[in-house]
């Protein structure tokens, strides 16, 4: 009877809604606050004391004052040995060595106070080594080793901060950078199949100088671009087969002066932008061959204010003139053309 009626069945159900969703906060605050109080209760004041993770691991040592205090051992739910390691007040303290489910080192970590204070050695299956370090009081210092997946990296650090060269190799690859205080510096090179690909130069951190790249095949320049603070400034050049094929300018980061692309194996030009100030372009011409004129467009302030055209002779065909909103306001044809306006 209820549910033939539609006012109630809609108050029902929302009725229903909420006290199921009430009872299932309950439940999952009964369930935390079960969790916690186990947890709490497996350390005790004083005395042996037994953990278990939520992967079922078994950690075994003394407690003091409900955490744990001198030697611990963690064992997998196999009764494997997992871990072991001194704990002072609660915090690590000393060696802490790691093993993995067949008994093979992992890991070989030295803590001071809670804090990585000393040698950090971590191995793979093979027992070789995939990271190598040392901590005094959680900030690296001294010689640094990682390898993983065919990947080495080799450095420096000093208290914390990346200092002197650091070298990354995978493979063909290798490319190294110069660090003062975490921050790269001066000239850094990468190389591919033991030829040079590129290198550039850094101060504080960013792009500054020139930028070089050289053709993987016979090592001949590539490009060349030049840095301000981490901003192209100043000439950029880019090559087809050591033969200059494009040339910009830049200033603050904008293209300014000109932009020239050449014709293949010619000092003829392709095409020419010239600008009026650094990003604000003046005109653009186009050559469809060497020495012919293809089309000419004027700009104001980054609009076309202009358009010309030249047939493959050179001759001009067209002019056309625009308004500022881009629209064609005089047509002007050339030859057996008459004018249109």
């Amino acid at each position: 009877r209820v549910l033939s009626t539609p006012g109630k069945v809609l108050v029902g159900i929302n009725q229903y809604t909420l006290f199921m969703k009430f009872i299932f906060r309950f439940c999952l605050l009964a369930l935390l606050f079960t969790s916690t109080e186990s947890a709490y209760a497996q350390m005790k004041k004083k005395g042996k004391c037994n953990t278990t993770d939520s992967e079922g691991n078994i950690s075994k040592g003394k407690c003091k004052n409900y955490v744990k205090e001198g030697m611990w051992k963690t064992y997998y739910p196999t009764g494997a040995l997992k871990s072991e390691g001194k704990f002072v007040k609660g915090m690590c303290e000393g060696k802490h060595v790691e093993y993995d489910k067949k008994g093979k080192l992992v890991s070989i970590i030295w803590y001071s106070q809670g804090k990585h204070d000393g040698p950090y050695i971590t191995l793979n299956e093979k027992g070789d080594t995939t990271e190598s370090s040392f901590f005094i009081m959680d900030k690296l210092h001294g010689k640094y080793y990682k390898s993983s997946r065919g990947m080495t990296l080799r450095g420096n650090y000093n208290e914390g901060k990346k200092n002197g060269l650091w070298i990354m190799k995978q493979q063909t690859i290798v490319d190294s950078v110069y660090y003062v205080d975490d921050k790269k510096q001066g000239k850094a090179v990468y190389y591919f199949n033991r030829k040079l690909n590129y290198e550039r130069h850094f101060k504080d951190d960013q792009l500054h100088g020139s930028y070089k790249q050289y053709n993987e095949l016979d090592g001949s320049l590539k490009s060349e671009e030049y840095y301000n603070a981490g901003q192209l400034d100043s000439v950029s050049r880019i090559y087809d087969k050591g033969k200059l094929w494009r040339e910009r300018w830049y200033e603050d980061g904008k293209p300014c002066k000109y932009d020239i692309t050449y014709f293949p194996n010619s000092d003829s030009i392709r095409e020419a932008i010239y600008y009026r100030a650094p990003g604000v372009t003046m005109v653009f011409i186009d050559y469809s061959s060497p020495g012919k004129l293809n089309k000419q467009i004027w700009y104001g302030t980054n609009m076309p204010d202009s358009l010309k055209s030249y047939d493959r002779a050179g001759k001009l065909v067209s002019r056309i003139t625009y308004l500022p909103c881009k629209i064609p306001h005089q047509v002007v044809c050339y030859g057996n053309y008459n004018i249109i306006r």
